[in-house]
């Protein structure tokens, strides 16, 4: 029975599979780790390495963020990649400056 505009979703509405959805987490894990590895370990002055920190860095700050939030936000195939790309960049903007003013002004003293 297809479901209505009203019914609730399915727990796994996910065309993945379940090895691939754990494939994509898998992923974002060692990027997550990588990312943290390079900003903490390599120092300033390695020319040759300092580049990929960056790239790293800016995907890990305005990319991922707003991935995470426009998946659970939207979780059905409601956007086309470039729409979902540029809907990511844009939410994690808007959630990264809204938890640095939150930081900002939740210090102790």
């Amino acid at each position: 029975m297809p479901l209505g505009r009203n019914d609730p979703l399915p727990l796994h509405s996910s065309k993945l599979p379940p090895f691939h959805a754990s494939l994509l987490v898998l992923g974002h894990i060692i990027l997550a780790i990588a990312t943290t590895t390079l900003v903490f370990t390599i120092p300033e002055n390695a020319y040759s390495i300092v580049y990929a920190r960056y790239v790293l860095g800016y995907v890990f700050v305005l990319l991922l963020p707003g991935y995470a939030l426009t998946k659970a936000l939207f979780p059905t195939k409601e956007f086309d990649n470039i729409e979902r790309t540029a809907l990511s960049i844009g939410m994690s903007l808007a959630l990264v400056i809204i938890t640095g003013l939150l930081l900002n002004y939740a210090h102790g003293a």
